[in-house]
């Protein structure tokens, strides 16, 4: 970081005027004795020690707080960034006008989400905090300083990415399972593959959403559903509807598993239908042969 703090005396001295005058800045610079500072003084380690990045900036930008989840990914301390004036540390003009046109909005009592910074580094490097703007105010209503809650781009990109390479793995095994497969929670219909719509007969977005006992007859649905559902999966056979109103024989397999980190059931269904056509082509061969040699 460039050392900023020639530049911006009338910032940090706002920011010092701010941090006596606000009861919400206090919470930055403690003073011990009272009952208000003890609780002061826990809300300030909360938020130092908040794993999400977290700063305040006076009404010139110049930085009042800046926690330890900031000083890790900057590699900044906060004694080196209070003081200085945040503009300095953005990638770029285009940046420093949104910090600027953003503090004005919250000094004007307004919230700004999803305000994307780029943030320059100790090694001039740039990382991406996703961020929302939230005025602190005083006693009276007056804003006396601007906070800001961040998370940390890149991580959250690589959750996302991450939550896709799993989506896609899903989808994978799922379209290369001979059967359909179908996850349900509260016996509801959340997914399911290509296999379980051409067996019902639904598009998948037909499915997604539908009860699940609809796809059952109603001698089927109810506590047996949950049986299945909670079996370990244990093969049951069970009476399929189809859209058309065709009932199918299958043989359905059913667990409880995470899904989005909830618990949910997924089901496997295997269509018997051409093995119930199989066992009866062999009976009446069978009924041939004997009433031959008979």
């Amino acid at each position: 970081m460039k050392d900023s703090r020639s530049n911006s005396t009338t910032g940090r001295g706002a920011g010092k005027r701010s941090a006596t005058k606000s009861p919400n800045s206090t919470l930055l610079q403690p003073e011990p004795c009272t009952n208000s500072s003890s609780e002061a003084s826990r809300l300030h380690q909360i938020v130092m020690h908040a794993p999400n990045p977290i700063l305040t900036l006076d009404r010139q930008g110049a930085i009042v707080l800046w926690n330890q989840a900031l000083a890790r990914m900057s590699g900044y301390a906060a004694e080196e960034a209070v003081g200085q004036n945040f503009t300095a540390l953005q990638g770029g003009e285009d940046q420093r006008s949104l910090v600027e046109t953003t503090l004005a909005r919250v000094f004007r009592g307004e919230v700004v989400s999803h305000v994307e910074l780029r943030v320059r580094d100790r090694d001039d490097n740039v990382f991406i905090l996703l961020s929302q703007w939230y005025p602190i105010t005083d006693a009276e209503g007056t804003v006396t300083e601007c906070a800001i809650a961040g998370t940390d781009g890149a991580a959250l990109a690589r959750a996302v990415a991450a939550h896709e390479e799993s989506e896609e793995r899903y989808r994978a095994l799922s379209a290369a399972s001979f059967e359909g497969i179908m996850i349900s929670r509260d016996g509801v219909l959340l997914d399911a593959n290509e296999n379980l719509a051409r067996l019902s007969g639904y598009e998948l977005s037909e499915l997604r959403g539908r009860v699940v006992a609809d796809l059952a007859p109603h001698s089927y649905r109810g506590v047996e559903l949950t049986e299945i559902a909670s079996d370990m999966g244990e093969p049951h056979e069970f009476q399929f509807f189809r859209k058309d109103g065709e009932i199918v024989p299958v043989e359905v397999r059913g667990k409880t598993i995470r899904f989005l980190g909830e618990p949910a059931s997924v089901w496997s269904i295997r269509d018997l239908s051409e093995i119930r056509r199989a066992r009866q082509a062999i009976e009446g061969n069978k009924e041939s042969i004997r009433a031959i040699f008979e």
